[in-house]
C-alpha cells in the first residue's frame, strides 16, 4: 500500500513537472532573450547618435553610478540626467556629469553652453534635446571639446565670396580679359587670400562647437587662402559641413 502511495505520489510530482516545467523555461528563456537583444542593439549600435530629450534632472550619490559607466565621476555627488529617446516608444536612458557646489564640471559647462543656459540653472535643460552617442553600452551627450566660438553668419560670406571667384574664373576662362580691370584682380586676390580664409575660420569654429563636426577649423582656412584652387577646397568644405549635425 505505501508503495503504490509513493508510485502515485512521484506520478503526480512527475505531472506536475510536465504541466508547469516548460511553461516556467520558456518564460526564462523569453527574458534571456529580451535582455540579449537589448544587448545586442546595443552593441551593434555603438557609434550611432540619437537625439534624447531632457525630461528629469536630480543630484545624487556618486556611488549610484555605473561602474562601467565610460566618465569618470571624480566628485562626491553626480548630476543625473534622465533623457527620453526620440523615437524609441518612451524609453528613457540616464547620463551623468560630476557635480560639486563649489566647482562647475567642464564638461557640463560646456554642454550648458551650446544651448546657452547658466551653469547655476541646470534645470533649464529640461525639455531640451540632447545629441546622444551609444558608448560601451552607455547613452552619451556629444560635448564639444571648446566652449562655442565663431560666427553662424560666417557661412554666407563663404558663400558670397566662392560666387565671386567662381564669377571671375568663368570671365577668365571665357577669355573676356577686358572685364578684369585692376580693381577687379585685386578685389577678388583679396577676396581669395583674406577674406574666404577669414570666413571659412570663423565658420569652422562654430561647427566645431556646436555640432558634430570634428575637424580642425585652421586646416580649412588653410586651404580656402589658395587662390584658384580654394573653390574646390571650399566646396568640399560645404559638403562636409552639410553632413554636421547640431549638438542641440
Amino acid at each position: 500500500m505505501t508503495d503504490e502511495r509513493e508510485k502515485t505520489a512521484s506520478a503526480d510530482h512527475q505531472r506536475e513537472r510536465g504541466q508547469t516545467g516548460p511553461d516556467t523555461e520558456r518564460s526564462v528563456d523569453t527574458a534571456a532573450e529580451s535582455f540579449l537583444s537589448v544587448e545586442s542593439e546595443l552593441r551593434a549600435s555603438a557609434g550611432e547618435q540619437v537625439r534624447g530629450q531632457a525630461v528629469d534632472v536630480a543630484r545624487v550619490p556618486a556611488e549610484t553610478v555605473p561602474e562601467a559607466y565610460p566618465v569618470t565621476i571624480g566628485t562626491s555627488e553626480a548630476l543625473a540626467l534622465t533623457l527620453e529617446l526620440d523615437g524609441r516608444d518612451g524609453t528613457t536612458v540616464t547620463t551623468y556629469f560630476e557635480f560639486d557646489e563649489s566647482v562647475a564640471d567642464d564638461r557640463l559647462a560646456r554642454l550648458l553652453a551650446v544651448h546657452s543656459i547658466p551653469t547655476d540653472r541646470f534645470g533649464d535643460l529640461h525639455g531640451e534635446w540632447i545629441l546622444l552617442v551609444i558608448e560601451d553600452g552607455y547613452f552619451l551627450p556629444v560635448v564639444p571639446a571648446e566652449f562655442p566660438r565663431g560666427d553662424s553668419r560666417g557661412v554666407y560670406g563663404i558663400l558670397v565670396g566662392l560666387a565671386f571667384n567662381l564669377l571671375v574664373g568663368t570671365v577668365a576662362i571665357l577669355g573676356l580679359g577686358n572685364l578684369l580691370s585692376l580693381p577687379v584682380i585685386a578685389a577678388w586676390l583679396l577676396v581669395s587670400t583674406v577674406g574666404l580664409p577669414i570666413v571659412t575660420y570663423l565658420d569652422a569654429w562654430y561647427l566645431r562647437t556646436r555640432t558634430d563636426w570634428g575637424q580642425g577649423p585652421a586646416f580649412w582656412a588653410l586651404l580656402a587662402a589658395l587662390p584658384g584652387l580654394n573653390v574646390l577646397t571650399v566646396l568640399a568644405y560645404l559638403w562636409t559641413r552639410h553632413r554636421a549635425r547640431p549638438l542641440a
